[in-house]
């Protein structure tokens, strides 16, 4: 019995120094255009950071975090035709640290992506792409058609 409550301690205390902050957000917003043509756009983000502690302040009993990336990937569904099926998705992964973040808008003819430091990236076709920016690495873009029930 003791032996098994010193692996579950020493399991919990090691499991303890690799933890992450996580959160997922799902949004979904229509758009009408020259009231005639609706845009739906489904965004689907989830956003992670690993929690280190400050080595300062190792043995304290309050210890610091120390601002660490965010790795973020969001999935941009987009119904360009107004059925009940998604036509395009846009697939975003990239690591921003806590100033800076990605923005996109879509229009009937693509879809734009910029960050507050970029030049903005005009994409109307599937591939994949990539953007520089000073305070977002790795900013890697997937578009694919797709026909996706709603």
């Amino acid at each position: 019995m003791k032996t098994l409550l010193c692996s579950l301690l020493i399991a919990g205390s090691v499991s303890a120094q690799s933890v992450a902050d996580k959160a997922k957000t799902t949004t979904v917003k229509e758009y009408e255009l020259n009231n005639e043509k609706t845009i739906t756009i489904k965004t689907t983000s989830t956003e992670r950071r690993n929690l280190i502690l400050d080595p300062k302040d190792a043995g304290e009993l309050n210890q610091s975090l120390i601002n660490s990336p965010i790795y973020v990937e969001k999935s941009i569904m987009i119904d360009y035709d107004n059925d009940d099926r998604f036509d395009r998705e846009v697939q975003l992964t990239y690591q921003k640290r806590m100033e800076g973040d990605l923005n996109y808008v879509a229009t009937p003819k693509g879809i734009y992506i910029s960050s507050s430091d970029s030049t903005p990236l005009f994409i109307t076709k599937p591939g994949a792409y990539e953007l520089s920016s000073k305070n977002i690495d790795n900013i890697k873009i997937l578009v694919k058609d797709i026909n996706t029930t709603k």
